[in-house]
């Protein structure tokens, strides 16, 4: 003799589980009273109930983060065109001191990057001004990787030279 099992079938729903569940919900709303709350959580093989609500915002929201940025930037833009606002003066006082930042900066560059005035020897030729005995005063400017020569005349060197230094013996 075999036993024999039969599975039982599930009851008819039809298109609509509301017809289902509402004695239940009911039951959990006399039990809960007026100011009582509910939270139901779906199971993953519920995701078919709420399947129509996902798709219904995957159509309508911007996805992502940067979808919501530009969607919030693009309200406000809006907004503004709609209330005829026109720019903003914050903004066209940052550039406006933009502007005058930028003309400051490029006028202390020429400043510090400008040639100086003179003419530009090479060390062979400081040798040969020294030797000469022309050169009164050499100031070395370290930050500008320069030297600055302040030199006697060619005729007073030559003088300097044959007058011998007074207070000799």
């Amino acid at each position: 003799m075999s036993a024999r099992t039969t599975a039982q079938s599930p009851p008819q729903l039809g298109r609509h589980p509301r017809a289902f569940a509402a004695p239940l919900f009911g039951e959990l709303g006399e039990a809960l009273g007026p100011g009582g709350e509910l939270i139901l959580v779906p199971g993953n093989h519920d995701h078919g109930l709420v399947a129509g609500w996902i798709d219904g915002r995957l159509q309508t929201e911007p996805s992502g983060f940067l979808g919501r940025v530009k969607a919030r930037l693009e309200a406000r833009r809006r907004e503004r065109a709609a209330s005829g606002a026109r720019t903003p003066k914050l903004f066209l006082a940052l550039v406006a001191s933009l502007l005058v930042l930028l003309t400051l900066f490029a006028t202390s560059l020429t400043y510090l990057y400008s040639d100086p005035d003179g003419r530009e020897v090479t060390l062979d030729e400081v040798a040969a001004l020294t030797a000469a005995g022309r050169v009164e005063k050499a100031t070395f400017l370290d930050e500008d990787s320069t030297v600055v020569l302040e030199l006697r005349s060619a005729q007073e060197a030559a003088t300097r030279r044959a007058t011998p230094p007074a207070g000799g013996a």
